[in-house]
Order: structure tokens, then C-alpha cells, then sequence
């Protein structure tokens, strides 16, 4: 299950269910009909990827995403370096089929790295295709990627307080009606959406 969630508002705006081996990616990008203009879409480390990245520009979104220090050389080079924040290219994986695909192996797309050091010393790296620096400068988003913890504790209440995974029956069709019910249990009738937004599996 999939779930794209105003952490603004605090409001579930869409839900995707696929069977056990569907990808957490593809299914973010089912959430694609309900982006809106000026949505900042935030992920945790199961999502960076070129095509990922590459869909959401085409949309006109933008997201931030966090990725493992050494998710590709390129970040760990960024690493290494100390800077805060870099503007860099990023190619598609090279042995990857581009079938099917709008780009190919020569096909980059800007993005812009960020260095976040916590408390304890640990270094968090994000990716962003907030590229202006002064519109959005690099201690802007150590809180944003926090915000992400809107969605971890109502996944948390589906998961454990609400039982999500316990249905009520085994078709398709009671499975989505229990999940929507799970979901959309306490929506205000009218909603109004803020900006941000993240989704996670």
C-alpha cells in the first residue's frame, strides 16, 4: 500500500494497493493524478532513482527525497567532499533497458544534493529538485524532510491501531473497501491542501 499524505493538513489524499511484490515506486507514481502545482513531494530512502526523479520533473513537481550516503558515486563523492549543497547532473543507470522509456542512456537531469548533519552525527543526504539557493537555502531543509514524520505516525495508527491488515474479507473488492475505510476514516467532508505532501509504503 501506497499513500500520498498532506502533512500540512494532516489529510490522506490517495491511496494505491498492489499485490505484495509491486514496487514502492511505481506505485508513488500512481499518486501522480492527484500532484498539484507548487505540491513538494517528500520520500524516504526506498525512492531515489534517475526515473523516479526524471517523472517528476516532467509532471512539473518537485520532491525531495533522502538517499544512503553511498547510494552512487556521485553522492559519494559529495560526501566526501563536506559541502553543504550541489547543484549536479545525474545520468539513468547505464545498464538498465530503456525500452518503453522517453529517455535514454544520454538523458541527465539536474538536482541539487544537500548535506544534513543530526545531533549525533550522522550525515543525512538529500535530493531535491529545488534547485534555487536562495529561495530555498540548504537550512530550510533539515525541517522539511521532517515533516515527513506526519505520515510515519498515521501509518503507524493504520498498522497498529486500526488493524489495516485485518480484512473483513478476501476479494478485491472488500480488501480496497476496508483499505479506503482505514484511510479516509476521520476526512473533514472539505479539505483544503497545503503544499506538502510525502508518500510512503
Amino acid at each position: 500500500m501506497s499513500v500520498l499524505f498532506d502533512v500540512k493538513n494532516k489529510l490522506a489524499l490517495d491511496v494505491v494497493l498492489e499485490k505484495g511484490r509491486a514496487s514502492e515506486r511505481d506505485m508513488a507514481l500512481q499518486h501522480r493524478f492527484q500532484w498539484r502545482r507548487n505540491d513538494l513531494v517528500i520520500y524516504d530512502r526506498g525512492y531515489p532513482s534517475f526515473g523516479f526523479i526524471y517523472e517528476h520533473i516532467k509532471g512539473g513537481i518537485d520532491c525531495l527525497i533522502r538517499a544512503k550516503t553511498v547510494h552512487s558515486t556521485i553522492i559519494k563523492d559529495f560526501v566526501s567532499s563536506g559541502k553543504k549543497s550541489l547543484i549536479t547532473l545525474i545520468f539513468p543507470d547505464q545498464d538498465k533497458s530503456f525500452k518503453d522509456k522517453d529517455y535514454t542512456r544520454k538523458t541527465s537531469i539536474q538536482v541539487r544534493l544537500l548535506r544534513i548533519e543530526l545531533p549525533g552525527g550522522e550525515i543525512e543526504v538529500l535530493i531535491t529538485t529545488l534547485l534555487d539557493s536562495r529561495k530555498y537555502p540548504a537550512k530550510l531543509f533539515m525541517k522539511l524532510y521532517f515533516m515527513r514524520w506526519g505520515i510515519e505516525t498515521f501509518m503507524d495508527e493504520l498498522k497498529n491501531k486500526l488493524k489495516i491488515e485485518h480484512f473483513l474479507g478476501y476479494s478485491d473488492h472488500t480488501i480496497l473497501q476496508d483499505a479506503n475505510c482505514a484511510v479516509f476514516y476521520q476526512q473533514p467532508p472539505v479539505c483544503y491542501r497545503e503544499q506538502f505532501s510525502t508518500a510512503d509504503g
